[in-house]
This record gives structure tokens, C-alpha cells and sequence, in this order.
């Protein structure tokens, strides 16, 4: 994820205006970066789960879509 992407992301969800504040962009790029690698593990799970119980790709798509279950 971009230096952009985090100052843009941040940006909407909180409406401050993080330009210039080293510190806190790596931190954030730090949490983003392990936000991302717990929900990729909750879909490999989620994935591997589902195929186990029989459903096809496609399900599991609108699954990971929902959020779960």
C-alpha cells in the first residue's frame, strides 16, 4: 500500500489531515499491513472450510463478499 493510498484511506475515515506526519504514516502502514495479512488468513480458512463442506468457488466469492458465513 501506498504512502497515497494510507493518507487517502486515513483521510476518509477520520476527515484528518495526516501530510507530513512521518511517524504516523509508518505506523499506519504497519497496521495496514497487518490488517491485510489477518483478513487474507481469515479467507485462505474461510476457503479451505467451505471447499472441505462442498461449496464451489463462486459461493465462497459471495461469502468472502459478506464478510463470512
Amino acid at each position: 500500500m501506498t504512502t497515497d493510498e494510507v493518507i487517502r484511506l486515513y483521510d476518509q475515515a477520520n476527515r484528518w489531515d495526516i501530510k507530513g506526519l512521518e511517524h504516523t504514516i509508518a505506523d499506519l502502514k504497519r497496521f495496514a499491513k497487518l490488517v491485510i495479512d489477518a483478513e487474507r488468513e481469515a479467507n485462505a480458512v474461510l476457503v479451505k472450510q467451505k471447499g472441505i463442506e462442498g461449496y464451489g468457488t463462486l459461493a465462497i466469492a459471495a461469502m468472502i463478499r459478506k464478510g463470512g458465513e
